[in-house]
C-alpha cells in the first residue's frame, strides 16, 4: 500500500531521530518500519479521536498522564510491524522507534498530525492489543 507523501516525510523525520548504529538496524530497515506503524497508530488513534485537530492533544495527555502506557502501545505496534517485515527486535530497539515515533508527533505542530490523520488510510490491525 503506497504511503502519503506527509506521511512518508514524517516516517523519514522519526527515522531520523534514531542512530541506526547505536541500535543496530540499518536505516532503511528503520524507516521501511516506521513506514507501517505510523499510518497504523493514526487509524488507531482515529478511532478513539475522530477530530484530526485534537490527535497531537490527545497524544500529548496520554504521554503526560500514563507515559509507560502509550510507549508500550507504540512499541507493540513497532514489535508487530517488524515482524511482518521478517525483523526481530529487541525490546531495547523498538523502544528507541517508539520514542521516536511518540516524540515526532509531539514536536511536530498539530497542523502537521491533523494532515497525517487525513492522510492515513484505514488500516486493519488485527494483530494484537496494543495495551
Amino acid at each position: 500500500m503506497p504511503t502519503s507523501p506527509i506521511i512518508t516525510q514524517q516516517a523519514r523525520a522519526a527515522a531520523d531521530r534514531i542512530d541506526a548504529d547505536a541500535v543496530g538496524i540499518a536505516p532503511g530497515i528503520i524507516f521501511s518500519i516506521l513506514s507501517l506503524v505510523i499510518p497504523s497508530l493514526l487509524s488507531c488513534l482515529r478511532g478513539e479521536e475522530p477530530n484530526p485537530d485534537e490527535v497531537q492533544a490527545a497524544v500529548l495527555k496520554a504521554r503526560e498522564r500514563n507515559p509507560d502506557r502509550l510507549q508500550k502501545r507504540v512499541r507493540n505496534r513497532v514489535t508487530r510491524k517488524a515482524k511482518r517485515q521478517g525483523q526481530k527486535l529487541s525490546r531495547e530497539q523498538a523502544d528507541t522507534m517508539a520514542s521516536a515515533v511518540i516524540n515526532q508527533a509531539c514536536e511536530v505542530t498539530s497542523a502537521t498530525v491533523a494532515a497525517c490523520m487525513a492522510a492515513a488510510p484505514d488500516v486493519d490491525d488485527d494483530d494484537g492489543d496494543d495495551s
